[in-house]
């Protein structure tokens, strides 16, 4: 019973996130459509009209909206109001209709009805003279009725408006779910079969407050047909982001099973469920939410004395989580499994490798290591340098990137053309870091591996140009004779280009398994170079999205979406290219791999 009850709760959850998605998605949509501003002028158009006349009906129309007073409120981009007040409204509609400012006629009533006389000829002249007579000739009379009538027409403007919302977040809904297979069907089946997955969503659910849910964009009013307008279309991009990160674990296409008609009622029941709107799922879950605690009671709490126990002992276990951030005797080299703290130690190696020589010693000793440092070749086109860092049990080898102002480290790079692989001529890899490293396999590095690498676990990493060359000297070693081969066990990439061709990446996949593992932090552009029509990537992915967070292996669809922008602003487009820039440094990939690591241990 309590699993079919926590596996709804996390379903109103995805449903809630989801719906949230949906309704900035929509209004995102129609604010670049200018829809609201599109539905008002419609609705003010159809007082203008003139039966028989569209010429007449559009030259109102065209006087109303280029009234100095509109004009303002569209500002510099000169799309249509979505909101005109109701006293700007009758002050423009009156000077527009009658050529004459409404300050001068509401202090004289005679030339206000002769004004409204002379527009009898027209259908909305003929409603202001109807509204004059029952204000029987009483300026603030009219000037209410006017508005009430302008209130009555805003009103169906907003019915129209609902009804277009309702139909645009079905079909939205629609298109999200097929996006992102988020199958009603397949997730709530998934959530009984899959107790861990259905904790972490039961748990984020019962945490999931009022002010979390505005966090994620709902300033929704009034139930399921209000939507959400936030200030601007960058922070509804950005709402749809956060609300994406929550929901990644369980959508997505990757090792789906085939497309059938079950799938398509899986994705039509989430259509229908997301067009019931973000409040009704928020409401929802906090009334089943309830159920549950009821059925299930919080323990009670402990003595004050015990209380002060556990605070003293989540202290403790801080101080012990800095402890393991910080001292390399805490890296178990041999646990193979994707860890964040892992990353973080590949990161501070593959970043050490661009240090000089006082500073690596410096590092390697804090951590008790032993160290050498090669540079080898020199040249325009060989010019290849390596850390290799080692105690009784670990073996540390990283790889520099490209250094700036380095022209063989930018002629390295540009030599894109695949060649095949030295050590298995069926696998093709691109020219450049193949020769990069074969300058330094040849003179030190494979004497030095075969001399080191007994009894002790291989690492391997690498930052940008040192992250590619770190993936070819873990393929070389994969295809060493087993007698020889030093026993590797992780693969840490950062911020890595493409290597290989696909035949490249499946052996990668196939011979390193959980070992491999690669970086990316953002809208870091390395890691998308060279183009894919020939290169492909392989190994997990460590995706540190815009807030900073870790995600395991997100989907594609999500990566793409987290790294898109809307901006219309030239100063906030190139803040976003230097942001792009900056997210490729190996320092920002070292900050941000800390927060995650100390996120997990807590």
């Amino acid at each position: 019973m309590f699993e079919q009850l926590d596996a709804l709760i996390a379903l109103i959850f995805i449903y809630l996130l989801l719906s949230l998605m949906v309704t900035s998605l929509m209004e995102l949509t129609t604010q670049i459509e200018g829809l609201r501003g599109k539905i008002l002028c419609r609705s003010i158009g159809r007082l203008l009209v003139v039966e028989g006349d569209r010429k007449t009906s559009a030259e109102l129309l065209k006087r109303f909206y280029q009234h100095p007073r509109i004009l303002q409120l569209q500002g510099d981009n000169r799309t249509l109001p979505s909101y005109i007040p109701d006293e700007l409204f009758k002050q423009v509609l009156l000077e527009s209709l009658t050529g004459r400012p409404w300050s001068e006629l509401r202090h004289r009533p005679y030339q206000l009805e002769q004004a409204l006389l002379a527009l009898g000829h027209l259908q909305v002249g003929k409603t202001l003279l109807q509204i004059w007579e029952e204000a029987e000739g009483r300026v603030p009379a009219f000037w209410a009725g006017v508005g009430q009538w302008f209130a009555d027409t805003q009103s169906r403007a907003s019915g129209w408006f609902q009804r277009s919302v309702r139909i645009r977040l079905l079909l939205l809904g629609l298109l999200v779910a097929i996006a992102a297979n988020a199958n009603t069907l397949q997730m709530f089946q998934r959530m009984l079969e899959d107790d861990s997955l259905r904790a972490l969503y039961v748990n984020s659910a019962l945490q999931f407050d009022q002010s979390r849910y505005q966090q994620l964009g709902s300033q929704l009013e009034g139930g399921g047909d209000a939507v959400v307008i936030p200030p601007s279309s960058a922070e509804r991009l950005q709402q749809i982001k956060l609300a994406a990160s929550e929901v990644v674990p369980v959508l997505g296409w990757e090792n789906a099973p085939p497309i059938t008609w079950k799938s398509l009622i899986g994705w039509l029941l989430t259509a229908i469920a997301l067009s019931l709107g973000a409040p009704f799922w928020f409401d929802l879950l906090q009334k089943v939410a309830r159920m549950r605690t009821s059925l299930r009671p919080v323990p009670p709490k402990e003595s004050a004395t015990e209380e002060r126990g556990e605070e003293a002992g989540e202290r403790d276990l801080t101080s012990a989580t800095a402890v393991e951030l910080e001292a390399f005797s805490h890296f178990q080299p041999q646990q193979t499994h994707p860890d964040p703290l892992h990353a973080l130690w590949m990161a501070r190696f593959a970043d050490l490798a661009y240090r000089d020589e006082q500073e690596i010693a410096s590092r390697c000793q804090e951590w008790g290591l032993e160290y050498e440092f090669y540079a080898v070749g020199g040249s325009a086109w060989n010019d290849t340098q390596y850390l290799l860092a080692y105690n009784h049990q670990t073996l540390i080898l990283a790889f520099r990137g490209s250094e700036p102002g380095n022209v063989s480290d930018l002629l390295t790079s540009a030599r894109l053309p695949l060649t095949p692989a030295l050590w298995n001529r069926s696998l093709r890899v691109h020219t450049g870091f193949q020769e990069a490293l074969n300058a330094a396999w040849d003179a030190q590095l494979k004497e030095r591996l075969a001399q080191l690498h007994h009894n002790r676990y291989l690492w391997i990493s690498g930052h940008n140009l040192g992250a590619a060359l770190a993936v070819l000297a873990a393929s070389r070693i994969a295809h060493l004779a087993a007698s020889s081969r030093p026993l590797l066990r992780g693969l840490y990439t950062i911020g890595q280009p493409r290597v290989g061709d696909r035949a490249f990446a499946e052996d990668l996949e196939r011979r390193l398994g959980n070992y491999y593992c690669r970086v990316v932090n953002h809208r870091d552009p390395i890691p998308v170079l060279p183009p894919p029509l020939h290169f492909t990537h392989a190994g997990s992915v460590f995706y540190l999205n815009e807030s900073g967070r870790l995600l395991i292996d997100p989907p594609l669809w999500y990566r793409a979406l987290d790294r898109i922008d809307y901006s219309n602003d030239r100063q906030r487009l190139q803040q976003h290219l230097r942001e792009s820039l900056g997210d490729h440094a190996s320092t920002r990939y070292l900050t941000l791999l800390h927060s995650a690591a100390a996120q997990q241990q807590r």
